[in-house]
């Protein structure tokens, strides 16, 4: 676990079990944010065998598209690393943080209409198994319509947190497919290739995230071909920008280079990027896609 999630992991610690039933907050809104354009990006990662399988979403590109684009997690860990709640509104620990109760999010539908509730929860948390956190939990249970009951092997007041893994993307039914209650709707997908989204309209996240009307994804590997797509102008940003382009890209003065944790990541100046990234993934703890608007 990186250094920025271990402090995210400490802050929430730190808080205790009294004051482990949080309300979910939304971004602010940022006035130099505003709707339209297109984000296109190119990241590394992408494999032939990419699907809308969550379990499978080990890559940046699949974490981009999925948790960070089409879909939704129950939680997610903010830039300045606080949590709050994404598909969950609140979180509540009994036993000892050994069973934890979560309130969802109501008047959530998926793209194709349906509605969202805990039958989806417990539908996508069974068919995802053991997948990282869920590996802890013993029994899920369906305690009403946007309600469900988790109780874990073992204490764990950590363990919402744990559930903004991207991994752990809900889905109608259970079912893998491309249908999610995220910020874009999925309208062409080639696995390990590419994707592309259209803005969802009349999202409960309006005015405080998803701020381009289309978003294009390009999987590229390795670095070298990247950093060529973004200095031609085929692409807005990339992720895992090597050292030896650095000298090349700043001389350039047409993008930004950030360091995210580890990872070194270019942008062009046309993006608006928050003060403050997420350092645990590249890419804004690879929630650029919904975090980023058009400069």
């Amino acid at each position: 676990m990186s250094g920025a999630a271990n402090r995210a992991r400490r802050q929430l610690l730190a808080t205790g079990l009294a004051a482990a039933v949080f309300a979910a907050s939304g971004v602010p809104v940022r006035a130099a944010a505003r709707r339209g354009g297109t984000l296109r990006a190119g990241l590394g990662g992408g494999s032939a065998s990419d699907s809308w399988d969550g379990a499978g979403h080990e890559g940046l590109f699949m974490q981009a598209v999925g948790a960070g684009a089409v879909f939704d997690t129950l939680t997610e860990v903010a830039a300045d690393g606080t949590l709050r709640g994404e598909l969950a509104v609140g979180w509540e620990p009994l036993e000892q943080a050994r069973v934890w109760d979560v309130t969802l999010r109501e008047g959530v539908r998926f793209h194709d209409g349906a509605p969202f509730t805990g039958a989806d929860v417990v539908a996508t948390f069974a068919r995802l198994g053991a997948t990282g956190p869920l590996a802890q939990v013993s029994d899920i249970a369906l305690e009403g319509p946007s309600r469900v009951r988790l109780v874990l092997e073992t204490a764990n007041p950590n363990f919402p947190y744990e559930l903004s893994d991207p991994r752990l993307i809900v889905q109608p039914g259970g079912v893998v497919g491309p249908v999610g209650t995220g910020l874009y709707r999925a309208v062409a997908f080639e696995p390990g290739r590419r994707f592309v989204g259209r803005r969802v309209d009349g999202h409960w996240r309006d005015g405080q995230a998803g701020w381009f009307d289309r978003v294009d994804v390009l999987a590229f590997d390795p670095a070298a071909v990247r950093l060529a797509a973004l200095r031609s102008g085929r692409v807005d940003a990339i992720d895992g920008v090597e050292l030896h382009a650095v000298g090349m890209l700043r001389a350039a003065g047409d993008h930004a280079l950030q360091e995210a944790g580890s990872w070194l990541q270019a942008v062009s100046h046309r993006v608006g990027v928050p003060p403050r990234v997420g350092t645990s993934r590249p890419m804004d703890d690879a929630r650029f896609l919904e975090r980023w608007w058009a400069a």
